[in-house]
């Protein structure tokens, strides 16, 4: 059996399966009420970070897929182990290439979420995580066509921007345009424009929060073979992520709005076996790995990594640890260019 290509761990400790600290029943992670939506989510790593998320307490999962029966088969498995304990699941089945569709879910999710009425403030989505992936390998650069290139960017970046643009739609409007210079006027201009939208209050002025988990590769920056059509697509929406970050932060009030991408680990899924990836091929992580990684990364714990690129492997006591380091060094855990 052969291993993945050498990388470098930030941790001494790494994982191949769920531990104490990222075990969903961990009350310290708990997800409690949380209305979760997944894309990908009747599948792979989208369907364990959709169990992990109800058994951490979701009070409702969204699961979007483009296979209806495949997406209904999965939700029913999720509602007889978790339905009695308070999670709700809700299905979708879009493609995100389709932005008229995407659309239409989110606002119907939204229609649902505030159907009781009698609500000060509007329910929203709480977290959002990006799993949906085009995976094509396989084959050296110059043999993929314009077609192929053309169907891993489709799904790999616009397709995620179609669910980023109706997550953040009701924010949309209060995140700012950001100059090369960062002017010093500019977190006052961009309260101002909170405070004319309302985007970001919360009737009792508490802060109102949301999460992206964006679930990336490590071969947006390790030259896997073979991997030239999914490896730069993937790479393209994280760090896409990285700006949305940077002007997030800018956004003040009562408004966060944090983003963590993570490779997931080695997770042997229903997309690698369609790529013609054996499971004899590598040593596999356990799914529960990134599922409770998922989970980690949306609790508190996780708030000051926003905007970082992390390895489910990676030990979360070490990585806390870490954290002056990480406050020192904004280059750390980010894909930089080393000179």
């Amino acid at each position: 059996m052969a291993t993945i290509l050498p990388i470098r761990n930030l941790t001494k400790t790494v994982h191949r399966t769920k531990y104490l600290a990222v075990d969903p029943a961990n009350p310290a992670i708990s997800a409690a009420g949380k209305t979760v939506l997944i894309t990908g989510g009747a599948t792979g790593i989208g369907y364990a970070i959709a169990r992990s998320f109800a058994a951490a307490g979701a009070g409702t999962l969204i699961l979007l897929a483009r296979r209806a029966h495949v997406l209904e088969e999965s939700a029913e498995k999720l509602r007889k182990e978790f339905e009695e304990k308070g999670t709700t699941v809700w299905t979708y089945a879009v493609d995100l290439k389709d932005k008229k569709s995407v659309g239409t879910a989110f606002e119907d999710v939204r229609a649902k979420l505030n159907s009781g009425g009698g609500e000060e403030e509007q329910n929203d989505i709480d977290i959002l995580v990006t799993s949906a992936v085009h995976l094509e390998h396989g084959l050296p650069v110059l043999a993929y066509t314009d077609e192929a290139f053309r169907a891993a960017f489709e799904t790999n970046v616009l397709g995620n921007m179609n669910v980023l643009r109706a997550f953040l739609g009701p924010e949309a409007a209060a995140v700012p345009v950001l100059g090369l210079d960062r002017p010093k006027e500019l977190e006052s201009k961009t309260q101002e424009r909170q405070e004319e939208q309302g985007a970001s209050k919360t009737s009792r002025g508490r802060t109102k929060e949301k999460i992206i988990i964006d679930v990336s590769t490590n071969a947006t920056y390790v030259p896997y073979p073979s991997t030239a059509l999914y490896a730069p697509t993937k790479y393209y929406f994280t760090y896409v992520l990285r700006h949305l970050q940077n002007e997030l932060d800018q956004l003040g009030g009562s408004l966060r709005v944090r983003v963590h991408s993570f490779h997931p680990g080695e997770i042997y899924t229903p997309a690698a076996e369609r790529a013609g990836i054996s499971r004899d091929a590598y040593e596999f992580d356990d799914e529960s790995l990134p599922g409770g990684f998922a989970v980690w990364l949306a609790s508190p714990a996780a708030e000051f990594l926003k905007g970082r690129f992390l390895f489910a492997r990676w030990d979360v006591d070490e990585i806390v640890a870490m954290r002056q380091s990480f406050e020192q060094d904004e280059e750390l855990c980010r894909i930089v260019l080393k000179v």
